[in-house]
């Protein structure tokens, strides 16, 4: 089973697609929450009910994550959320037990008319101290007493990721629920995709946390897409993905309304390159050099036979298990390494061959910064 997880997601043929995608054996699972997906189906959004059952049935992992993290400056996007009636009090405040108590029994009750697995919602937390710390403490506190089994959450910004010795400390203290599995989500500035990785401090902080929590349990990395690659070589398990920014990138704008309309394009992802450019950018490359363009797009395949979001699945998937064939964390980096590497030279090599339709630093975004995240990780680990 793959180990790619699709994210929820409002566009029309959301459901279609998730079962053509594990049928295919391109996804291994999918994660609906209350903010896309409604309690009681509405026109063009069947009921979570329905998608979950039809991922079970198709041998998918189903799993209904709260998303309490989503409670960010500016979100709006309440119409769905609303109808599952989540919390007793205001929504979003997790100032007493009882309140997390009462958001956690809810949440499991739905989980559990569900068929879902028990996972505990968090909070976002932006320092790794303080009274956001506690309000998801008490959430993890209140899953774990009612379902020592449960899964866990943790979801933090740049700032939260990047708190050092203060984020190590309460990791360590996490560890001591055994949660047999964690599902971990960077919460982005921007909706950008691919995400900025520019902090090294939060991206390679994330990286040891991934480490840390690996030795006991699974930990699969939410909204994680390509971005995520590093990840799976520090140690985790799965990676959340989809169509849509909004699924392989978690921020603000994921809940928040946009004016309908927008225009179409399409995107074509290389294996050989760890990132994608515009339909039109790799037909300028095979105009001059058919052979490295159809070499370069791997097992993307080429846009006239294969799906541009089957494609990705595949280049996607292609590369988490190229990296989970490492025997440990050290030949896993090594083989990140290389495949940064050799994307990069293979960018280089698209500038000189398209320079009139691709931006200079087009290949650097889907790499750069991954590497230098990666290298201080390295660094920390002694590898």
């Amino acid at each position: 089973m793959s180990d790619l997880l699709i994210q929820d997601g409002r566009r029309s043929g959301h459901r279609k697609w998730i079962i053509e995608a594990l049928q295919s054996g391109l996804v291994g699972g999918a994660i609906v929450n209350p903010w896309h997906t409604p309690l009681c189906e509405v026109p063009k959004n069947p009921a979570a009910k329905t998608v979950l059952s039809e991922v079970r049935e198709n041998g998918g992992l189903a799993l209904f994550d709260a998303t309490t993290h989503g409670f960010l400056p500016g979100i709006d996007k309440f119409d769905f959320y609303d109808g599952w009636d989540l919390w007793k009090g205001a929504k979003g405040k997790v100032e007493t037990d009882a309140e997390a108590a009462e958001h956690v029994r809810r949440v499991f009750a739905h989980q559990d008319l569900l068929g879902a697995q028990h996972l505990v919602p968090t909070k976002t937390l932006t320092v790794a101290s303080g009274s956001g710390v506690d309000a998801a403490m008490r959430l993890s506190s209140a899953g774990h007493a009612s379902d020592p089994k449960s899964w866990q959450s943790l979801a933090g910004t740049r700032s939260f990721w990047s708190s050092a010795e203060a984020l190590d400390q309460l990791v360590g203290e996490l560890t001591h629920l055994r949660a047999p599995t964690w599902i971990l989500t960077f919460v982005r500035d921007r909706g950008i995709y691919p995400p900025d990785q520019t902090d090294v401090d939060a991206e390679s902080g994330m990286l040891r946390t991934v480490a840390s929590l690996a030795i006991r349990s699974k930990v699969i990395i939410a909204h994680a897409d390509l971005a995520g690659l590093s990840t799976i070589a520090a140690g985790a398990s799965h990676l959340g993905t989809g169509w849509d920014a909004t699924q392989r990138v978690f921020s603000a704008e994921s809940l928040t309304e946009r004016p309908p309309g927008g225009k179409y394009i399409k995107y074509l992802t290389y294996e050989q390159l760890l990132g994608r450019t515009r339909i039109d950018q790799y037909e300028a490359l095979q105009r001059v050099d058919p052979a490295r363009a159809i070499a370069w797009i791997g097992t993307g395949g080429p846009a006239a036979t294969v799906e541009p979001r089957e494609g990705h699945f595949r280049v996607l998937g292609t590369h988490v298990t190229k990296i989970k064939g490492g025997e440990n964390i050290a030949d896993r980096v090594d083989i990140l390494r290389s495949l940064y590497s050799r994307a990069s030279g293979r960018w280089t090599s698209f500038n000189r061959k398209a320079p009139a339709i691709l931006d200079p630093g087009e290949g650097a975004k889907w790499y750069a910064a991954a590497v230098a995240a990666l290298e201080a990780f390295a660094d920390g680990e002694g590898l």
